[in-house]
C-alpha cells in the first residue's frame, strides 16, 4: 500500500515494489501514513526521513523514511506469481485429488498419508527455493524445473509417511489440532 497525499520527488519516484506503506488511523479517523522505502545503497542503521506533510484534513499527516533496513529480506513473490499463472491448473490437480478422498473416507487412509506427505514436502521445499534462491525475474522454465524436483522429492516425503503410518497419522492429527485451536480462537476466543 502506498500512502496518499506525497508531492515528494522522492517519494514519488520510490512508487515501485521496494516501498511499502504503513497507515495508523486513531478513534477519531485521524491518519497518519509513513512510506518506508528501500535504498540498498545506505549504511544499514542509517536513514533518512522526508517532512511532515498535511493531507487533505487537519488531523491526517504523511511522511517517508528511506533506508538500507527498510529492503525485504526475502520475497515469494516469484512462487506467487508462478502459481498464479496457472492457478486453473491447479484447481483442476487439487479437485481430482479431494473428491476422491472426500467420498472414500477411511478406506483410502494410505492414500491420504502418501498424498499429505508429497503435498507438505512439495511446498516446504518451493518456499525454501524461492525465499532464498528464486527472484522475480526468474524465467518461468526455472519455475517448472523447480517444480518437477519438488514433486519428485515430495513422492518421497509421501511414501515415507505412508510407510510410517502411526508418524503420519500424529502429523495430521497435531495438524487438525492446530487448524482447529486457530479455528476456535479466531471465532470465539480473540473478541473475549
Amino acid at each position: 500500500m502506498m500512502p496518499n497525499g506525497y508531492t515528494n520527488a522522492a517519494m514519488t519516484a520510490a512508487k515501485t515494489n521496494n516501498t511499502l506503506g504503513i497507515t495508523f488511523t486513531d478513534t477519531n479517523k485521524c491518519t497518519f501514513d509513513v512510506g518506508l522505502i528501500c535504498d540498498a545503497t545506505m549504511e544499514s542503521g542509517k536513514y533518512t526521513s522526508g517532512p511532515l506533510v498535511q493531507t487533505g484534513t487537519t488531523c491526517n499527516y504523511s511522511t517517508y523514511q528511506t533506508s538500507k533496513d527498510n529492503c525485504s529480506v526475502y520475497s515469494l513473490n516469484a512462487l506467487w506469481a508462478f502459481m498464479s499463472k496457472y492457478d486453473w491448473l491447479w484447481g483442476i490437480c487439487l479437485i481430482a485429488i479431494g473428491i476422491p478422498l472426500c467420498l472414500a473416507g477411511r478406506k483410502l487412509f494410505s492414500v491420504t498419508l502418501f498424498l499429505i506427505g508429497t503435498l507438505v514436502t512439495m511446498t516446504l521445499i518451493l518456499l525454501l527455493f524461492y525465499s532464498t534462491f528464486l527472484t522475480d525475474a526468474t524465467e518461468a522454465w526455472v519455475g517448472w524445473v523447480v517444480l518437477i524436483s519438488s514433486i519428485i522429492l515430495g513422492l518421497a516425503g509421501g511414501f515415507l509417511l505412508f510407510k510410517c503410518q502411526k508418524l503420519g497419522a500424529a502429523c495430521i492429527a497435531g495438524w487438525g489440532g492446530f487448524l482447529g485451536g486457530l479455528l476456535l480462537n479466531t471465532t470465539c476466543f480473540s473478541y473475549a
